[in-house]
């Protein structure tokens, strides 16, 4: 059988057609490599980001802070606990569980000094401990004297004057001066007024008990203050004179007023 060859420009037609489809298949190769380094950089980005997830999350550290204010009281007054904290389960006080994770309670009439120990508690078996000291004193003596005075308002109730030593003769008081009022302030100072506006009006006029407590400076010196009962007392005090001659102050006589306090 008789075989006719097509030739085209010397090569045969046949033989050019492999050619080019060896040509297309080497320039499909790298088009298929890209696609392959695309494909495994999505599953490896996708098992890093799957990774990623799944690690534990970072420990959320315990904190906690509780104090008492104030920290220090006389017997029998009261002071408050306070206490905050950040990633915490559950608070202790004594022992006992508190109801809120931060919060304040009120520890009334307190007459000794108490402890008070917080146990805070929070994840993974996270502890940690606050203790907190109140001090309870007692009132000095100065203390009491001074709570006394400073009571409430006192109002004179009559006055005394020694004519010969030790003994006393009621005087008479104006109506301005029964009128006027007294009121002693714990910074020292004290007020001397007539409530209608009348007589004499004195601010603010420091005073202090000397080191015995049993007188006081009140511009000039308490001689003695005695206390009658709850509501009365007693001022015992030298009244000046002046000698016309050399003009120098003198103790002239003692005299003594009497005050209740009133509300």
């Amino acid at each position: 059988m008789l075989t006719i060859k097509k030739y085209r420009d010397g090569v045969p037609t046949d033989a050019r057609k492999t050619g080019m489809a060896s040509r297309k298949n080497r320039e499909a190769i790298p088009a298929i490599t890209i696609f392959v380094l695309i494909l495994a950089i999505v599953v490896l980005t996708g098992c890093r980001k799957e990774k990623s997830d799944t690690e534990p999350e970072q420990e959320k550290i315990l904190i906690g802070n509780a104090y008492a204010l104030p920290d220090s009281i006389i017997s029998g007054e009261t002071t408050t606990l306070y206490w905050t904290s950040e990633n915490t389960i559950s608070i202790t006080l004594n022992g006992e569980i508190l109801p809120t994770l931060s919060g304040s309670k009120t520890i009334e009439s307190l007459t000794t000094s108490s402890v008070f120990n917080f146990t805070f508690t929070g994840e993974n078996d996270q502890v940690l401990s606050k203790v907190v000291k109140v001090v309870v004193r007692e009132l000095t003596q100065k203390e009491i004297m001074t709570n006394f005075l400073c009571l409430d308002v006192w109002k004179p109730q009559k006055i005394e004057v020694e004519t010969s030593p030790g003994v006393w003769e009621e005087g008479s008081m104006s109506p301005a001066e029964a009128r006027r009022l007294k009121l002693f302030n714990k910074n020292g100072t004290y007020k001397d007024w007539d409530p209608l506006g009348i007589g004499i009006t004195i601010d603010n006029i420091p005073w202090y008990f000397t080191e015995d407590l049993k007188s006081m400076y009140r511009g000039g010196q308490t001689e003695e203050i005695v206390v009658l009962n709850e509501t009365d007392l007693t001022f015992r005090y030298w009244v000046k004179g002046v000698n016309p001659q050399t003009g120098l102050e003198f103790n002239s006589h003692r005299g003594k007023k009497t005050y209740t306090h009133i509300i």
